[in-house]
């Protein structure tokens, strides 16, 4: 969808505007001369009549010369010839004029089926063919099936007439519009600027397809909000036009549009109120009121109605173009959600907060399928830009939270719609990758790929390259896959889901909005509110203040307990104060909480936190922490038994050479000084950790499986095998901010944290995915380049491309297991993240780091709970409030007992 940026960018980035006017000519451009050559022994003056009322609008009456020319064609030649085929096309071209898609697309089709057939096809009317086809696609939105057909287009081009021919040109234009609608703006401008270039050295400086494709240059500059860069390109396509175009040209109408919203954003109203009048009128003179372009600049001047307060000029502007966008596009379509969109914030401004939410949940649930449709065909890397791109109707919908019981219910379901999608996306298509051999040959590739980005010991240039090479298979293999049904999750199933005297406590970090301000004033600053779900389906709205001063709590409170500071006690009794005595206050004396933290939140030791009465959340009630609400539905189904046994990972050789070292059986408690983890600002260099071999064999004789250490730690160990019961990893993590973002500080390490040159440079991930910048360092670590089959790490990355569909427990006894980078609607892009793509049920990650020696003592408390057939969460509660009690003082600090977080299924390990 090319959502409307609601009051802040409100011209439709639609086929609307744009394929009406300009995209349109993409085939155009190339065909036109075509028809004159194809015409065979029709009557050149039946085929010129024809193609004139195609272009003064009479579309039904040009669509009767074609059909009948086709059937003297199909009677002369064949129906499968060539010139029927070229009569397929023309057809193909009015329908889709006249904005009947599904009649454009049957008569494409079909012309492009028999050109493929035919060797002797002409490569321009191919290109044709594939270009509407493409343009038919990307009108309603299915990217996926447009972008191959415009890559098909380019290489036939290039191959025929070059890459720096003006037809080429066209089509990169046209496949940079497909990337600025999908939020790819950096494609879609080196695309746009390469075609700029081609027209001005072939046609000259003004000329017709340059001032084109300026404009959709400036287009993406709009959707970025640069307007300095944006303004002087829309006025200099202006002044081309003026001297090429005729009076009121449907592109000067465009035109004028996106720059009327530029000066609107800018502050300049009275520019703005002329620009988009003249724009329509010139619209209502081409195009007739109900045409899709005509309709477009009747939405954007409702939104600038909106704009100076006149709501009452608006709503009938909007209820007549979603009228007719719902019998052009159907009610179901991107284009008529963003009218929806426009109409729920024209209420909400109103004050009619229900109607309001009516309408914002069906925009929602038109957005939720749009992107569960499209983004399973799209490269992971663009995933989160595509979804970035829709603008902020998702965001803007939380605001109605606490205005009453719709509002409520319709910031729930966008949260439970939204958090954690492009996991679970991820996950899906893991399961389903391997169907057939043309699929597992791809995915076969992808992993070998994606194993040699993962490798930490590449440089920045070859990872580059190598990452070019991935998004070209995973889009080849993606569409190669089933489509996933999308999935929209009503309030009312998880409501059913909870089990008795429980509630769901969605966490969300939000920008306040209101419609009815000016420009610079409709976001407040970003706050956090708790939406809590009962059983019974009611919600109750908890807002817990500025989210500014949240997280800057919440970093001191860690900060502090992870240094032992004197001050962690007062400074998590803040946080508490802020985040668990207004809950309390609402969910009273329920038993069960299940938590799906945001941001900051994410981070925050939810056990260690404080009530009233000096005792513990933990205490008081269950927690259970989720990535998602949709969990509760996941979890209801039939646990599927894991494909292997336990597998615990513990002592590495990080030097990967043979040692002397024996099996440790015993080791000293007091000693508090080693961390699992050496993450060093510019280097990564491990010492072998005691207590993790006592760790390893205890768990081993309690739960049984197979324990490996010493040289037998390997990365590649863990990724050849598929789906263990329960993963123990016992050795060091690592978790490194990403230095390039401002603000980014990097954690300094104890002084047992040694390094040398020998070590890997943590420069070299600078820049780099946070799935790149966590992970686990195993047997050889110290020395990545010694085996080229085994860097020694094994990284969030490489996680997310395992086989643990099935497996009921990873845990991953190390430093910062649980960090990662923070971001919106995803959670933690970390271990964590991978954990649950790659199928695992649940995962026990750290917060901090941890200590040597206290951590393997935990993790064999643990355990022996776990063998005696407690829940998970129930094992690590009670295992925590063992050491809240522990026989040794230093062991009693929530450093030690709180650091680990379980989240996902809490219920026993079955079989165990």
């Amino acid at each position: 969808m090319r959502i409307i940026n609601f009051l802040s960018i409100g011209c439709l980035w639609l086929p609307l505007g744009i394929c009406f006017n300009s995209t349109i000519a993409t085939p155009v451009f190339a065909a036109e001369n075509i028809a004159q050559v194809t015409t065979l022994t029709d009557n050149q003056e039946t085929v010129n009549r024809a193609i004139d009322l195609q272009k003064t609008g009479n579309y039904a009456e040009a669509a009767k010369i074609w059909k009948t020319l086709v059937e003297i064609r199909k009677s002369k030649y064949g129906s499968e010839s060539l010139a029927a085929s070229y009569g397929y096309n023309r057809l193909g071209r009015i329908y889709f004029d006249q904005g009947f898609y599904n009649e454009a697309e049957t008569y494409l089709q079909r012309a492009l089926a028999i050109q493929e057939k035919q060797s002797s096809a002409d490569p321009l009317e191919m290109i044709s063919t594939l270009s509407y086809l493409a343009v038919v696609y990307q009108t309603q939105s299915l990217y996926s099936e447009a972008e191959p057909l415009f890559q098909k287009a380019i290489s036939i081009s290039e191959e025929i007439s070059g890459e720096s021919h003006v037809y080429t040109a066209v089509l990169y234009r046209s496949l940079g519009e497909l990337y600025s609608k999908q939020g790819f703006y950096r494609k879609a401008e080196r695309l746009f600027q390469r075609a700029i270039k081609i027209f001005e050295n072939k046609l000259g400086i003004a000329n017709f397809q340059a001032a084109i494709t300026l404009r959709h240059l400036a287009d993406v500059y709009k959707k970025e909000r640069l307007y300095a860069k944006a303004t002087p390109l829309y006025l200099d396509v202006l002044s081309i036009y003026t001297k090429i175009l005729p009076e009121n040209h449907p592109e000067t109408a465009l035109t004028l549009n996106h720059l009327a919203w530029a000066y609107s954003e800018q502050g300049l109203s009275n520019k703005a109120e002329t620009l988009f009048r003249q724009s329509l009128d010139i619209y209502l003179i081409s195009h007739g009121e109900n045409h899709p372009a005509t309709l477009v600049s009747m939405n954007n001047l409702a939104m600038w109605y909106m704009k100076e307060d006149q709501a009452h000029k608006a709503e009938p502007l909007l209820l007549e173009v979603l009228s007719n966008f719902e019998k052009i596009y159907g009610p179901n379509h991107p284009s008529t959600a963003d009218i929806i969109n426009n109409l729920a914030f024209l209420y909400e401004s109103q004050g009619s907060s229900k109607k309001s939410a009516q309408m914002l949940k069906r925009g929602l649930i038109i957005e939720a399928d749009l992107i569960q449709r499209e983004v399973p065909f799209l490269a992971r890397n663009d995933r989160l830009s595509f979804i970035k791109s829709l603008g902020f109707t998702h965001e803007a919908s939380f605001s109605l939270a606490s205005s009453g019981t719709s509002g409520a219910e319709v910031s729930l379901f966008a949260r439970l719609n939204r958090q954690g999608l492009l996991t679970e996306i991820e996950k899906r298509q893991a399961l389903i990758s391997m169907f057939s051999g043309e699929q597992v040959k791809l995915a076969n590739e992808l992993k070998e790929v994606m194993k040699q980005i993962a490798s930490l010991a590449i440089t920045p240039d070859q990872r580059k390259a190598l990452s070019e090479r991935q998004e070209f298979i995973e889009k080849q293999l993606y569409r190669l896959l089933p489509q996933l049904k999308p999935r929209i999750v009503e309030v009312e199933e998880i409501a059913k889901a909870l089990p008795a005297d429980s509630v769901l406590i969605e966490f969300q970090r939000y920008r306040p909005f209101t419609a009815n301000r000016p420009v610079d004033k409709r976001w407040d600053d970003e706050r956090y509110l708790a939406m809590v779900l009962n059983s019974n389906g009611t919600i109750e709205v908890v807002d817990l203040g500025s989210a500014e001063l949240i997280d800057k709590n919440i970093s001191k409170a860690v900060e502090a307990i992870e240094s032992q500071s004197n001050e962690s006690p007062a400074l998590i009794k803040r946080i508490s104060e802020i985040i668990v005595y207004p809950l309390l206050n609402v969910v009273k004396s329920t038993k069960t909480w299940f938590i799906s933290p945001d941001g900051e939140l994410n981070r925050l030791p939810f056990a260690a936190l404080p009530t009233a009465d000096n005792g513990y959340l933990s205490d008081q009630v269950e927690l259970r922490l989720l990535t998602t609400g949709r969990e509760l539905l996941d979890l209801q189904k039939p646990i599927y038994l894991a494909k292997g046994d336990v597998l615990i990972i513990a002592d590495p050789n990080y030097d990967g050479v043979v040692s002397q070292r024996q099996v440790v059986t015993s080791y000293n408690h007091d000693d508090t000084s080693v961390k699992r983890s050496a993450a060093l600002p510019t280097q990564l260099k491990w010492q072998r950790l005691k207590a993790t071999a006592y760790e390893g064999t205890k768990i081993q004789g309690l739960v049984g499986g197979e324990l490996l250490m010493d040289l037998k730690a390997t990365a590649t160990t863990v990724k050849q095998i598929r789906a263990p019961q329960i993963l123990h990893l016992a050795t060091h993590a690592f978790y490194l901010p990403d230095q390039t973002n401002k603000g980014a500080t990097p954690r300094v390490a104890s002084k047992t944290q040694r390094s040398s040159g020998e070590g890997l440079s943590t420069s070299l991930l600078q820049g780099e995915s946070p799935l790149l910048r966590s992970g686990i360092a195993l047997a050889g670590a110290n020395q990545p380049n010694a085996n080229p089959n085994d860097d020694g790490y094994l990284t969030a990355l490489e996680v997310a491309q395992l086989d643990w569909d099935g497996t009921e427990l990873v845990v991953i006894s190390a430093c910062e297991s649980g960090r990662g980078d923070i971001r919106a609607g995803e959670g933690v892009y970390g271990l964590k993240r991978a954990i649950a793509v790659a199928g695992a049920r649940s995962s026990l990650l750290s917060l901090w780091k941890v200590d040597d020696a206290a951590t393997a003592a935990f993790m064999e408390s643990f355990y022996q709970r776990l063998k005696q057939g407690k829940g998970k969460a129930d094992a690590l509660a009670e295992t925590q409030k063992e050491f809240r009690n522990h026989p040794i003082p230093m062991w009693r600090e929530p450093y030690v007992w709180a650091a680990f977080q379980l989240s996902g299924d809490w219920r026993p390990v079955e079989g165990l």
